[in-house]
């Protein structure tokens, strides 16, 4: 078996827990990545197809030229399945190849699949697809929801491999946000909410890790707050681990989310997270239990919760052990074997 796979995840580590479990399934022969950037490490069974590096920046000609090279792999392998992971332009292009080619689609949505529930190419994307792959309950039920039979859905997480519990280290921070700096992720609402917690705490020690299109803005409004000695911004750092460690609680102000493996990583080492209540992230965090979840966008409450959680001693140390026990208890669901397995039930 020979699977085709269009897919950006700018960042090799995503990448690789998407491919790993697909590559570990006995009767998959190869798997074919279309993707703008090479691979820096070689996959087991995985070949990656990629345009030359003038064309990598031209997004259109990025585009067509994998689409070309698909047409060109066909005229030499058979694919029996092409799978496109978010929603554009990867999935996007991998259902215009399937209907051309008359090839049986994967969609795999990773992204919160309320944002395109009006679109009406969306709908013909499900329509066509021979299985979905979503990221938790809330977006399997919004699939369900726009006619797609619950048997053809499954929820395939990204690999994770549980760490041994690490000393308690110095706190530096007490409050941490990792991120792509986009409009999804809210960040002003972090800033804003810690700008409020000063009122309280005037100490309050924040750091934001992550760059993007709205680093600037985001400086800018930390400057025009004088929030400078309060939140630091480090760039865009690989091994997050590192931060999360000096860190007390986890805040994930995104106003949407799939379910962000940084919530797995916190969660894992004990670090509570105050999050908004979007997406699959009810499927790991609950509130009260293990974690805050608050109303999307509400600097207020984000405030409140921030506060409560960093001034209630025997609360934290509730959440930061539940946190820990939630991930020790569904270990086995991150291990790449049973993903293969998952997908093995769709696939063959």
């Amino acid at each position: 078996m020979n699977l085709a796979v269009f897919v950006g995840l700018g960042f090799e580590g995503k990448l690789r827990s998407k491919i790993l479990p697909l590559t570990a399934i006995k009767e998959v022969d190869k798997v074919y990545i279309f993707r703008r950037e090479p691979l820096v490490t070689p996959l087991e069974k995985a070949v990656c197809i990629s345009p030359p590096l003038k064309l990598r920046g031209i997004k259109i000609l990025a585009e067509l030229y994998r689409i070309f090279a698909y047409f060109k792999l066909r005229s030499k392998v058979k694919i029996d399945y092409i799978i496109g992971i978010y929603f554009f332009p990867h999935l996007f292009s991998a259902w215009v190849l399937s209907v051309l080619l008359k090839t049986p689609l994967i969609s795999v949505i990773i992204e919160n699949p309320n944002l395109y529930k009006k679109s009406l190419t969306f709908k013909a994307i499900l329509k066509r697809s021979f299985a979905v792959a979503v990221r938790g309950t809330h977006s399997k039920n919004i699939i369900e929801s726009l006619g797609v039979d619950a048997g053809k859905i499954i929820i395939p997480h990204n690999t994770y491999e549980l760490k041994p519990l690490k000393p308690p280290q110095t706190k530096e921070y007490d409050l941490i946000l990792i991120g792509y700096f986009d409009r999804d992720k809210r960040i002003d609402v972090f800033i804003k909410a810690v700008f409020r917690l000063k009122e309280k705490l005037s100490d309050v020690r924040a750091v934001i890790v992550g760059d993007g299109e709205l680093y600037g803005m985001m400086e800018g409004l930390i400057k025009a707050l004088n929030l400078e000695k309060n939140i630091s911004l480090v760039g865009f750092k690989e091994n997050v681990e590192e931060y999360l460690l000096k860190s007390r609680v986890l805040a994930i102000t995104s106003q949407t989310e799939g379910m962000p493996m940084v919530v797995l990583e916190a969660m894992s080492q004990g670090v509570p997270c105050v999050s908004s209540e979007v997406g699959d992230i009810g499927d790991f965090l609950e509130h009260g239990k293990n974690a805050l979840l608050v109303e999307a966008n509400n600097v207020d409450n984000f405030a409140q919760d921030f506060y409560r959680l960093l001034t209630d001693d025997d609360l934290y140390r509730k959440f930061s052990a539940s946190a820990r026990q939630t991930i020790e208890k569904r270990a086995a669901e991150f291990k790449v074997g049973y993903i293969a397995e998952e997908w093995t039930r769709v696939l063959t």
